[in-house]
């Protein structure tokens, strides 16, 4: 007897733990339930007189709240078995009682459930939606109810039923009494499901709501949580900057909280980002540390996912057995349809990269019926992808479509509730790989109309819409990429369109492409489309596509600077042969010559570049006239044929029709600066030609320019460009008094003009943003409303410059087209003297 009186006593204390307090029947019944013991309810208050611990109020007992928590914490980390046969045995007890009884047997109750209910979340979300069944009907009043519901709201989460997730947290939501952490934590949820069904907009502003609300209650749990969640979205899409910033934001608050399954949560996603930045040891050590506290929480479900994740780097090296055996563990340890999704597809690519392709189209099959039965959407569009590859390398072109159609439907159709350009960057960039496909797989059956529309819905789509709000036209019908019919009806007779198309850039897998082994092969053949080059031809009654012989990897590695990726040979000093003009020519030949026979009688050849090509003067790498056997002939450039067309029908604007002395038509604005003395005269003597006005020196300053950029039909900057690689929304033009950045003119200003030109160095360079969008300021001017930008792509001298400019004016003032004029300009520089030059400046 005396070797079980301690285990007797710490039984009890463990009773008491789990109910805080209760009366001697209820404790004596909870500790028979548990241990088969009969227990006399007047001898509990006799065995525990002596713990310090425990009070006595008659027939009630109770155990300090410390030492309770200290006890259940415990035993959850030791025996999570033991603990939930506890919780569940005393939630059968307490509720009977809850019939007539006071709040605080309600409240008790409600404890004991919602500590089983979060040990299950993190554990076993099966068990979780039998418990929230189990008591579906208990009695609890209208107070209580939305704090049930939200755990039978997250145990339909975990089902994969999102739909029926929304409908239980909206009622939470709805009750007029939830507290505002339960209210956090309901918004949370929202965004998850919105995430889970692609609905990447709402479940942003959803995570910033939650975010919002964990902050104004100081709970750093919950603030962790939703950062958490931010980072698995900003992963998604491919932002892994601002996606480990959340995380690591996270880590430092659940470190801070002690809350070490949370913490665990983070170090796998902080895995996923090193894994996709090619990190292997990095990635796979964050992801042992994960499984091991996952192992030790017994939580399989969790561990699967790991194993998963821990599959997917083996694959990527093609270690195939080892990839299989991560896979067949995550599979067997993984229930949930939502996580079973991941590893379907997974192992779907694995049979696709070993050559097995009855068994990858099984496997894909297989997720995607779990994403019909859970409403995952986001998955589809992979799914459709993965799926369309299999049949194509069969020859199977027909199913292989249809995959790829309705992939991009899906794509298409989520895009619709956006209104961050950030977001719908990244989505579309996200799936690059379709449209790709897409193309060349309608260039390849000689669909080039349609294999043209897939690459107006690929390239510059956030950007097209930018430029169409600033337009003032926000129906959804106007923000769609113009149709090949539109395209074609917008052409006169002697102008035709070269639009280029890139397939199989690694766009924002480039980290991770860049780090597969060389053995690696089959994987990067199964991750990218085949890398193609196409030019489509584009006249008012034709549509042509050619199969350029250009790899543009070598492309970028000849021409361009690895580090800053600048164009190699330019040269801003005056009277100096550019070096690089043979080469240059070469790849002329190779870009542009094999498009002649399409090109015959063209007057006006407006050129669209994909990729590196934008980096590029596609117009000097060959004589133009040789091309279209036409003298004289001129050219321009767009972001796409989308854009083109948007910007050309932009409605009548209603400033400056005619130049007059009381109305004029041109703001020119020059700022002198180290090295820049010609500026100021550059502009002031624009100004006079055009009967404009001018701002210049002191007078042009930030807040001066942007008053004004709305009442011009024509707007000249010369001064210093600045172009930034790193952060393109914060390239400038230097005024006198500080910057006018891109970012600024995209916030601030609203421009009306027909023509804005920027007489400074690097304005025309853009980084490049998945789905070929431009960021810098191009799109900062034609996103204000700028119908066309004269830009230069690379450092100029000013002196050439300006007389470059001058005589551009002039050559338009005279009646000339813009395209005309720029290249009479062109002419007449390159052929200046030295003695020419002098009497010009005179």
């Amino acid at each position: 007897m005396s070797t079980q009186q301690p285990n007797f006593i710490e039984e009890i204390l463990m009773v008491l733990a789990v109910l805080e307090s209760g009366s001697d029947s209820t404790v004596a019944a909870l500790l028979h339930r548990v241990t088969a013991r009969e227990v006399d309810e007047r001898l509990l208050t006799e065995r525990l007189a002596t713990v310090a611990a425990v009070e006595v109020h008659g027939n009630s007992l109770s155990l300090d709240a410390t030492v309770a928590a200290t006890r259940r914490e415990a035993l959850l980390e030791r025996d999570f078995l033991h603990f939930r046969r506890l919780h569940e045995a005393a939630l059968a007890i307490l509720a009977p009682q809850l019939h007539g009884n006071p709040s605080s047997l309600e409240q008790q109750w409600l404890r004991v459930f919602t500590r089983l209910a979060e040990a299950l979340l993190n554990r076993d979300t099966v068990a979780l939606r039998q418990l929230t069944e189990t008591w579906e009907h208990v009695a609890l009043s209208d107070e209580a109810i939305p704090h049930y519901t939200f755990y039978r709201a997250l145990a339909a989460f975990w089902s994969g039923n999102y739909a029926q997730t929304l409908i239980l947290i909206d009622a939470v939501l709805a009750a007029p009494t939830v507290a505002l952490p339960l209210r956090s934590r309901a918004i949370n949820v929202t965004a998850l499901c919105h995430y889970y069904q692609g609905q990447w907009q709402q479940a942003l502003d959803g995570y910033r709501h939650s975010l919002a609300l964990a902050q104004r209650l100081a709970d750093k749990v919950q603030e962790g949580k939703v950062r958490l969640n931010m980072g698995v979205i900003y992963y998604e899409l491919h932002d892994y900057a601002e996606a480990e910033a959340q995380l690591v934001a996270a880590e430092t608050l659940f470190r801070a909280a002690n809350a070490t399954t949370w913490l665990a949560s983070v170090h796998h996603e902080l895995a996923l980002i090193y894994r996709q930045q090619g990190q292997w040891q990095h990635a796979l050590a964050y992801f042992q540390r994960c499984i091991d506290h996952r192992l030790a929480e017994e939580a399989d479900e969790l561990v699967g996912m790991a194993l998963n994740n821990v599959g997917e780097i083996w694959l990527l090296q093609e270690n195939l057995p080892k990839a299989r055996e991560a896979f067949q563990q995550a599979l067997a340890r993984t229930q949930t349809p939502t996580n079973r999704i991941d590893v379907l597809t997974n192992i779907g690519l694995y049979h696709e990269v070993g050559g097995e392709a009855t068994a990858a189209q099984q496997r894909y099959a297989e997720a995607m019926a779990l994403v019909a039965q859970t409403e995952r959407r986001e998955m589809a569009p992979l799914l459709h992808y993965r799926l369309g590859t299999v049949a194509l390398a069969h020859d199977a072109q027909d199913i292989a479509w249809t995959h790829w159609l309705h992939g991009i439907e899906l794509i298409e159709a989520n895009r619709e509730p956006m209104h961050e350009e950030a977001l719908k960057i990244s989505l579309l960039g996200r799936w690059q790989q379709i449209y790709e496909a897409m193309v060349a797989l309608a260039v390849d059956r000689g669909e080039f109309a349609e294999a043209l529309a897939y690459t107006e819905q690929a390239r510059a789509r956030a950007f097209l819409e930018r430029i169409t709000a600033s337009q003032n036209r926000a129906n959804l019908a106007a923000q769609q990429p113009w149709t090949v019919p539109q395209i074609q009806a917008r052409l006169s007779g002697e102008t035709a369109l070269i639009s280029y198309f890139a397939t199989g850039q690694p766009g924002t897998n480039a980290a991770l492409l860049a780090n597969l082994p060389a053995t690696s092969t089959a994987i990067r053949r199964a991750l990218l489309p085949p890398a193609r080059l196409f030019a489509f031809i584009i006249t008012n009654s034709t549509v042509h596509a050619v199969k350029l012989p250009v790899d543009l990897e070598q492309l970028q590695a000849q021409y361009f600077h690895r580090a800053t990726g600048r164009l190699r040979g330019v040269t801003v000093l005056p009277g100096r042969p550019l070096p690089s003009v043979r080469r240059w020519q070469m790849l002329g030949r190779q870009l542009l010559m094999p498009l002649t026979p399409y090109l015959m009688g063209m007057r006006h050849l407006c050129l669209i570049p994909h990729g590196p090509l934008h980096y590029l003067p596609l117009h000097a790498l060959v004589d133009v006239d040789q091309l279209t056997q036409v003298a004289g002939t001129t050219v321009s450039y767009a972001p796409s044929a989308s854009i083109l067309c948007q910007t050309e029908q932009a409605a009548p604007l209603p400033a400056h029709q005619a130049a007059t002395a009381e109305e004029p038509s041109a703001l020119a604005i020059g700022v002198n600066a180290e090295g820049l003395a010609h500026a100021e005269a550059e502009a002031t003597w624009i100004a006079q030609l055009l009967h404009g006005e001018s701002l210049t020196g002191t007078a042009a300053t930030a807040t001066q320019v942007l008053a004004a950029l709305g009442e011009y039909r024509l707007l000249h900057f010369s001064c210093h460009g600045h172009f930034r690689q790193r952060d393109p929304m914060q390239s400038a033009l230097q005024l006198h008094d500080g910057e006018l950045t891109a970012d600024m003119l995209l916030r601030s200003a609203s421009i009306v003009a027909d023509l804005v030109t920027l007489s400074a160095c690097d304005t025309g360079l853009n980084d490049l943003h998945p789905g070929d969008e431009l960021m810098g300021l191009t799109r900062a001017f034609l996103g204000s409303g700028a119908r066309s930008l004269l830009v230069s792509l690379w450092p100029v001298h000013e002196v050439p410059t300006r007389l470059l400019m001058e005589h551009f004016y002039s050559q338009w003032q005279r009646g000339v087209t813009k395209a005309m004029a720029l290249r009479l300009a062109q002419q007449f520089v390159a052929t200046l003297d030295f003695t020419q030059l002098n009497e010009r400046l005179a």
